[in-house]
């Protein structure tokens, strides 16, 4: 993971974070006022200290935070991501967890 661009990427070409429930366009009106974090099911920097709106805000104004701290968020979520598709292998369920990340991104 350390060695992949894919985190960074993510974020510059897809201009949105990756979500743990699909795809979420920050720069939706829906979120002008959003208190809540990016995702809810993340631990990461950016979702525990930041709310949606902000996250927004930062992006209407092309302010370069915003690309930083989406990044952190997608470096989190892919190694999460990771630390559970290894997790499904050395408890030989990977089929099913696969099975699960491409419903949740599917949809997006």
């Amino acid at each position: 993971m350390y060695l992949s661009l894919r985190p960074a990427l993510a974020q510059r070409t897809q201009r949105r974070p990756v979500h743990s429930l699909g795809k979420v366009n920050i720069k939706r009106a829906e979120y002008k006022e959003d208190d809540g974090p990016m995702d809810s099911n993340c631990g990461c920097y950016a979702c525990t200290r930041f709310s949606r709106a902000y996250l927004r805000h930062l992006y209407m104004v092309r302010e370069l935070l915003a690309y930083r701290l989406n990044t952190i968020h997608n470096l989190h979520y892919f190694l999460a991501l990771t630390h559970g598709a290894a997790q499904a292998i050395l408890q030989g369920k990977f089929a099913t967890f696969k099975t699960e990340v491409e419903a949740v991104h599917a949809h997006a």
